[in-house]
């Protein structure tokens, strides 16, 4: 039996349709990019084709005989000069949406080398209030709305697309380590993966959110009031995904995502935001802290070097092309990524030697001092990258476990690290010298870059064992400790104390788990049903394009930068 639907076309008519879509394609789906694209190129059109091209006037000159529209379309940071008779430019002005059929031909004026010239030109756009003079970065970041039509600011859009598109290819197929798969982890979650309490929480308009932390501690985790919770608990914007991604790994190996995170971070600097988004990647039996890095540089440099090898890269190299000095930084920018030597690898120890040295030498100037527990700010990152990398990016390895979360690996784990003696003893109250957590190192790094950027991306080994995973929770307070009373003499006031930190067998702290109800019991269960050596690593993507496009602030390169203190416009 055969079907046939009475509406659906046939043969002949398909065939007319598609000839008419390729002669409209030919004919009128034209950029400014192809028109104004040399001889010989790819999406070329060849001279004194007949085109049609839509896009914004971006200025207009009009004199007695001729007329000049600067047209702008977004396919390019280029303007495309178009010839037009008086009659033709009459109700143009900046901004204007117009439809501009013509000849492409060679351009005998300088800073062009091929115009549109008009044989047909129609408005259909008008502008209330043209545009008619330049202006500052600070007040375009005031209109992101706005900010998108300039020339650069579409270049920028256009860059980004072009970025995640080869980053996409590079991790379809990772050299010595096969296929990634991309996935998408919630941006809605229970906790706070960096345990730092930097979280937007989430709410309703019947259901405020509260000011709650997103760590769990040795309080009771359980809401008393589940019903007024619109997930009948604490929900929050991630801050990074990469304890979802840890389960997606361990049953489809490694994996990455790109997607945007959230820090309630009230850092009002250049290098800051409240969205941005992070290239995260987690792999599967990898049990050596060198090869991780590795594989971050590896996909860095590729990147770089396929970037050059586009159009839109080689776009973005000669978008400063009136300034020599612009235009031979942001070439360095590039140099200093794909081809400079192997970058540095220091640890934590040596870059703390280092800038204490300094210091006490007069050679640098802080104006802070870190410690061991303190960590390292803009300032010393800074110096580290000119000190140790002579200007190229650094790897700063195996950080105090004092300063990093739960769920990294100890230094020791590394197939590759050497075993390291604690750094700071601590004399218990017995007298015993022991070593404390504070004094031990994780297998993690912060890959730092040049030009006032800083850290840009961090990495870890992660603990795959159970206990030390549960150890580690109830050192940091996350698992609420078994309380006995002091006194057995009921007539006495009762009173209370916690057991050690550290103390308790797997089994209980599965069960103070349970009876908490805490948000991570399923983070826990991928160690518990079986888990293995893995690791992975999360790459600031804004900061990683502020970086390749020349751009000192980092909002500068986002559509609609959030800041703390700032109204979120759109």
């Amino acid at each position: 039996m055969s079907w046939r639907f009475s509406g659906f076309p046939n043969r002949s008519a398909i065939l007319q349709y598609q000839l008419k879509a390729r002669v409209f394609r030919q004919r009128y789906v034209t950029s400014c990019a192809q028109i104004l694209a040399r001889e010989g190129h790819d999406t070329a059109i060849s001279s004194d084709q007949e085109v049609t091209v839509f896009g914004h006037v971006h200025n207009v000159r009009k004199h007695k005989k001729y007329a000049f529209a600067h047209i702008t379309d977004g396919s390019t940071i280029k303007l495309l000069q178009a010839v037009l008779s008086p009659e033709q430019a009459a109700d143009l002005t900046n901004g204007t949406a117009v439809q501009i059929t013509g000849h492409k031909t060679s351009s005998p004026g300088r800073g062009q080398e091929q115009e549109l010239k008009a044989t047909h030109v129609k408005l259909i756009g008008s502008v209330e209030d043209p545009a008619k003079k330049q202006h500052t970065d600070e007040f375009f970041r005031s209109i992101p709305h706005l900010r998108l039509r300039t020339p650069f600011n579409s270049l920028l859009v256009r860059f980004r697309s072009e970025c995640i598109d080869r980053l996409t290819q590079t991790l379809r197929d990772f050299p010595r380590l096969g296929r990634f798969t991309q996935v998408h982890p919630p941006i809605l979650t229970s906790s706070d993966c960096e345990g730092a309490g930097q979280v937007f929480t989430i709410g309703t308009q019947d259901a405020p959110p509260r000011h709650e932390s997103a760590t769990p501690d040795a309080g009771d985790t359980k809401a008393k009031d589940s019903e007024n919770y619109f997930f009948r608990s604490p929900a929050y914007l991630t801050v990074s995904t990469q304890l979802h991604l840890e389960a997606y790994s361990a049953a489809l190996g490694n994996v990455w995502t790109i997607s945007p995170t959230f820090r309630a971070e009230r850092s009002d600097t250049v290098r800051h935001l409240a969205e941005f988004y992070m290239l995260e990647a987690e792999f599967q039996y990898l049990a050596s802290l060198s090869q991780l890095m590795d594989l971050l540089e590896n996909m860095i440099r590729s990147l770089v070097t396929e970037l050059r090898n586009s159009t839109i890269g080689q776009e973005m190299l000669s978008s400063d092309s009136e300034s020599t000095d612009l235009r031979n930084s942001l070439q360095n920018r590039w140099s200093s990524l794909d081809q400079s030597p192997r970058w540095p690898r220091i640890t934590y120890r040596t870059a703390l030697d280092m800038i204490v040295s300094a210091s006490e030498a007069g050679k640098a100037s802080f104006s802070a001092t870190p410690s061991w527990d303190s960590g390292f700010n803009l300032e010393h990152e800074k110096y580290l990258v000119e000190a140790a990398g002579s200007g190229s990016p650094i790897f700063v390895t195996d950080y105090p476990r004092s300063q990093k979360p739960f769920y990294m690996a100890p230094s020791t784990l590394s197939s590759d690290s050497e075993a390291q003696p604690p750094e700071e003893p601590h004399i218990n109250a017995d007298g015993d010298t022991t070593s404390t957590a504070s004094a031990s190192t994780v297998a993690n790094f912060d890959l730092l870059f040049p030009h006032s950027i800083g850290e840009v991306a961090g990495g870890s080994l992660r603990e795959h064992r159970l206990p030390s995973l549960l150890t580690n929770m109830r050192r940091a307070g996350m698992i609420k400790p078994q309380r006995q009373p002091r006194d057995p003499n009921p007539s006495s006031p009762t009173t209370t104390m916690e057991l050690p930190s550290d103390s308790g067998s797997v089994a209980e702290s599965l069960r103070l788990m349970e009876e908490q109800d805490h948000p991570l019991r399923w983070y826990v269960d991928l160690r518990k049903y079986g888990s293995a050596p893995h690791g992975g690593f999360g790459l600031g993507f804004d900061r990683l394009i502020a970086y390749l496009t020349g751009r000192d602030n980092v909002r500068d390169v986002v559509g609609w930068p959030r800041v703390a203190g700032r109204r979120a416009e759109g």
